[in-house]
């Protein structure tokens, strides 16, 4: 199978390609509708919307499913895999768009929105752990995650460069296309995926050996004796193992005051300040 030939540098480039592409269209789907939404095609195919709450309600429905999303991604990722969460995601943003670019009504428009953004959802939170999981070196892993989201900014720009083009046409293309553009990045992320394997630790973790073994194997492209696999492999099982522990695992009281020698509620307390400051910040 063409799947199981994709190994070493090769499998490594597919994933970051496919990662850069799912965060622009994250990007790229957050910034296309400000650009277009207060133009006279959009609001006549709108039905010219007289409520102040109709726009805003259209924007925002996008950011709330995320939000939803991101939570319950969080409780059911680590059944559905680190892959299948970004496969999904892609499907989403794919039929949440194509109904966005197709739509003459208030209703129809925030459907597709709602969809986009369960899709935005499923991304997000998975990509950075696919990465992360999918890592060779621990040195790959920061850099790695911090290009990506380089192209979550780049995404948004290019969101904007394409409006700022198309709203310079008085018809219906002037909006629809902007937002039917969106469904490019998700068809080459989603073909991408569907050539890579879900992450090691996730086969392992699901009880998946074998599997794991040969991902594993095609990440470094060497045989599952040598050194650097076996350490990978021990590394991983030895984590596993350890979160495992009861008094190690995750409780929500660690949110307000960590004890636990893995620091997860500092973590993510900090991550939390990070990213809120930054919207602080209108960035």
């Amino acid at each position: 199978m063409l799947e199981s030939s994709i190994k070493g540098k090769t499998l490594k480039r597919i994933m970051a390609a496919c990662c850069a592409t799912s965060f622009c269209m994250y990007g790229y789907d957050a910034g296309v509708l400000g650009g277009v939404q207060e133009t006279e095609p959009f609001r006549k195919a709108m039905g010219f919307p007289t409520g102040t709450y109709v726009i805003p309600m259209i924007a925002s429905s996008y950011t709330l499913a995320a939000a939803v999303c991101s939570l319950m991604v969080s409780m059911i990722g680590m059944r559905l895999g680190r892959r299948n969460c970004i496969l999904l995601g892609n499907l989403c943003v794919l039929i949440g768009g194509s109904l966005q670019a197709s739509s003459w009504s208030v209703a129809q428009m925030i459907a597709g929105r709602i969809i986009c953004g369960f899709g935005i959802g499923f991304i997000s939170c998975s990509i950075p752990t696919y990465q992360a999981e999918m890592s060779t070196e621990i040195g790959e892993r920061g850099p790695e995650v911090a290009v990506t989201c380089v192209l979550l900014v780049a995404g948004a720009a290019i969101a904007y460069w394409i409006d700022f083009g198309f709203t310079r046409m008085t018809n219906q293309i002037s909006w629809r296309f902007p937002i039917a553009f969106q469904t490019v990045f998700a068809l080459i992320a989603g073909g991408g995926m569907l050539l890579l394997p879900d992450t090691p630790r996730w086969y392992y973790a699901r009880g998946r050996y074998a599997e794991g073994d040969v991902v594993l194997c095609r990440l470094y492209d060497a045989p599952l004796d040598d050194p650097a696999v076996q350490n990978m492999k021990q590394g991983i099982l030895a984590s596993i193992k350890l979160e495992e522990v009861k008094e190690n695992g995750f409780q929500l009281l660690d949110l307000i005051w960590d004890r636990s020698d893995l620091r997860s509620g500092r973590r993510i307390r900090i991550s939390f300040m990070i990213l809120s400051l930054q919207q602080m910040m209108g960035l």
